[in-house]
């Protein structure tokens, strides 16, 4: 199932006239997400090279009943909002829903796909993703469905937080539709998925804890491919199919060498870092049994945390991080 990841170093990032950077479009799905979509795009602004460069395109898939959803608007990136009725859709449909409905109306060379309940840590984010794919002769950056989501695609980044040339992307015409077409070929895939994760047993917990249990889910996914079908997996398989490449961070775990600071989101949420360098958080808070922990749903915790993380980061010596 898996390809090789790109593994490419950084180009620096001082060294670049920050007007160079190309305009960058960061697409967003709300869910009455207002809370977490008004610091995202105040963060990711205040951290860019080019911040002058980023526009926002908001698909407002509560089709105009969260009427908080305005106050973006206020924000320091220019910001449209989309209305989308996603009707009788739920979870991952309706999300990849909204995001093929946003895709024809992205006009910048790179585009950001990324989740509401993300922080980026990367200080000059977007000349850093452009500047690997370059290095790596990539077409997209970004963070992968972890491996303990088993049967998940891991050798591209998912809409978590996707970056991406767009016109090379949009050029394999492939959607981010989730599962297949025929409801045949949905029910054979849910066999699969329930014998390869034995029938539920494996959870993220001892996923991360059990040799047994990772090899196990390695072996399912070496026989099966992507078995758990979801948002963004189409786009995946025509990268693979086509030989393009794409750069993944890598998630982190309960055994990961990071600093204190980063222990709570690598055990609690989702972390992912990139060549041993923290780059963004996803608070994720699944209701899905086997990902839940005690404390993924608690959003002042993840808040918290990220506060910490960043007022040690202040106090360090100016210098490349170091976890």
């Amino acid at each position: 199932m898996r390809s090789a990841s790109i593994c490419a170093s950084p180009a620096g990032s001082g060294n670049n006239n920050k007007m160079d950077t190309p305009a960058i479009t960061i697409v967003s799905v709300n869910w009455f997400s207002t809370d977490f979509l008004i610091p995202l795009l105040n963060h990711l602004a205040e951290k860019a090279a080019a911040p002058k460069q980023l526009t926002a395109l908001i698909v407002d898939n509560t089709n105009g009943k969260d009427t908080a959803v305005s106050k973006l608007r206020e924000c320091p990136v220019p910001c449209t909002i989309l209305s989308c009725d996603s009707r009788a859709m739920k979870s991952s449909r309706a999300h990849a829903a909204a995001l093929d409905a946003a895709m024809p109306r992205v006009q910048t060379p790179y585009c950001l796909t990324v989740d509401p309940d993300v922080h980026v840590f990367k200080k000059h984010w977007d000349q850093f993703c452009i500047a690997v794919m370059k290095s790596a002769g990539a077409v997209a950056i970004g963070a992968p469905y972890p491996d303990w989501k088993i049967g998940k695609y891991h050798d591209f980044p998912s809409p978590v937080f996707c970056f991406f040339e767009t016109g090379k992307l949009l050029d394999l015409k492939a959607p981010w539709t989730p599962f297949g077409k025929t409801r045949l070929y949905n029910f054979r895939i849910f066999l699969i998925r329930q014998f390869a994760r034995l029938g539920g047993l494996i959870t993220r917990r001892r996923y991360e804890r059990d040799p047994l249990f990772r090899n196990y889910a390695r072996k399912m996914e070496r026989l099966f491919g992507t078995f758990s079908q979801d948002t963004g997996w189409q786009i995946a398989e025509a990268v693979r199919q086509t030989n393009r490449r794409a750069v993944v961070f890598s998630a982190a775990g309960t055994d990961t060498a990071v600093t204190t600071d980063f222990k709570n989101m690598a055990s609690e949420y989702e972390l992912y870092c990139f060549e041993g360098e923290p780059i963004l958080t996803h608070k994720y808070g699944t209701g899905v049994r086997l990902w839940k922990t005690p404390r993924g749903a608690d959003s002042r915790f993840w808040f918290d945390c990220i506060q910490q993380a960043e007022q040690t980061d202040k106090n360090r010596p100016t210098g490349k991080r170091t976890p």
